[in-house]
C-alpha cells in the first residue's frame, strides 16, 4: 500500500548507516551468542565425561558430534565478527561501489558488485545470514545488500556460487559431519580433562567391534586445542578454493586480488583468514 501511494519502503532502499549499525549490532549479538555457546559447552563436555566414566560410551559417541559442531563454531563465529567489523570500517567503500539502480535491470549482473578487497568479506556475511541462527541483524545487513547489488549477487554468494566466502567460515559454521577419527580424538581429549579413563576396547565394542580409530595409541597425552585444529568437517565448495597467493578470477570475471601486505591492524588480523 505504500509502495502505490509513492512513500516507498525503507527496507528496500540502501543506507549506509543502517548498514553500519546492523554490521555493528550484529557483532554485539555474536558475542553473546558466543558466549551461550561456551557455557553450553562447558556443560556438554561435563556431560560427555560422565558417560565415559560409567562406561556409556554409544551414547557418548552420539553426543560428541553436536558437541564437536557448536565448540568449532567458536571460531566461525569470531571470523564473522571480524568480517563485520571490516565491512563496517569501509562502509563508504560499499557506498561508492557500482550498484544496481532503479533504471538498471539486475541482469546486467556483472557491472555491479563490492570493491574486490571486500568480496571475501560481503560473501562470507551473507554465506553465515542464512545459517546463524539467533543474529536478526544479519537479516537487515542481508536485505541492505540486495537493496544495493541486488538479488543475484546475494544468492550467489550466500549459494557459495563463485567461492567467495571464506574456507574457516565454511568449514566452522557448516553442517559437515566430523570423522570418526576425530570424534574419538575428541572423546578422548575430555576424558583426559576431566581425569577420566578412556578405553578404545570399550567404544569399539559399543560399536559392534568396529576399530574407532587405528591411530589412536592409548594413553597419548591429548591437547583439545589440537584436537579442535585437526577436526575434519568436509565441505564439498571448500574443495575448490583458490590459494591465497594468486590472483583468483570468478564465473563472471570478477578479480578477487589477494591481500600480500595488510593496510591496517584489522586487516592484518583477516590475513590470517585468507584462504590456503
Amino acid at each position: 500500500m505504500k509502495k502505490f501511494f509513492g512513500f516507498g519502503n525503507e527496507e528496500d532502499k540502501f543506507d549506509p548507516n543502517r548498514l553500519k549499525i546492523n554490521l555493528k549490532m550484529a557483532v554485539s549479538r555474536i558475542r553473546i551468542h558466543q558466549n551461550k555457546i561456551v557455557n553450553s559447552v562447558k556443560a556438554q563436555r561435563r556431560a560427555l565425561a560422565e558417560l565415559i566414566s560409567v562406561g556409556k560410551y554409544d551414547s557418548a559417541r552420539v553426543k560428541v558430534e553436536a558437541l564437536m559442531r557448536e565448540d568449532v563454531s567458536l571460531e566461525g563465529l569470531e571470523a564473522l565478527v571480524l568480517f563485520c567489523d571490516l565491512v563496517a570500517t569501509r562502509v563508504g567503500v560499499v557506498a561508492n561501489s557500482p550498484g544496481i539502480s532503479s533504471s538498471k535491470k539486475e541482469d546486467s549482473f556483472s557491472s555491479v558488485g563490492p570493491p574486490p578487497e571486500l568480496k571475501e568479506s560481503i560473501s562470507s556475511i551473507l554465506w553465515s545470514s542464512e545459517r546463524v541462527s539467533g543474529v536478526l541483524e544479519l537479516a537487515t545487513v542481508r536485505r541492505q545488500f540486495i537493496a544495493k547489488y541486488g538479488k543475484q549477487f546475494v544468492g550467489s554468494c550466500i549459494a557459495n556460487s563463485e567461492f567467495a566466502v571464506n574456507e574457516k567460515i565454511l568449514d566452522r559454521l557448516g553442517m559437515g559431519v566430523p570423522s570418526n577419527e576425530a570424534a574419538v580424538r575428541y572423546m578422548e581429549a575430555v576424558a583426559t580433562e576431566y581425569g577420566v579413563t578412556f578405553d578404545l576396547s570399550q567404544l569399539s565394542a559399543s560399536m559392534g567391534g568396529t576399530k574407532p580409530c587405528d591411530t589412536l595409541a592409548a594413553g597419548t597425552n591429548i591437547d583439545m586445542h589440537d584436537v579442535l585444529a585437526s577436526i575434519d568437517t568436509p565441505h564439498e565448495e571448500a574443495t575448490s578454493f583458490p590459494k591465497s597467493s594468486t590472483r583468483f578470477v570468478t564465473k563472471s570475471g570478477f578479480v578477487i586480488p589477494p591481500i600480500v601486505k595488510p593496510r591496517d591492524e584489522l586487516e592484518g588480523r583477516l590475513l590470517a583468514l585468507s584462504r590456503q
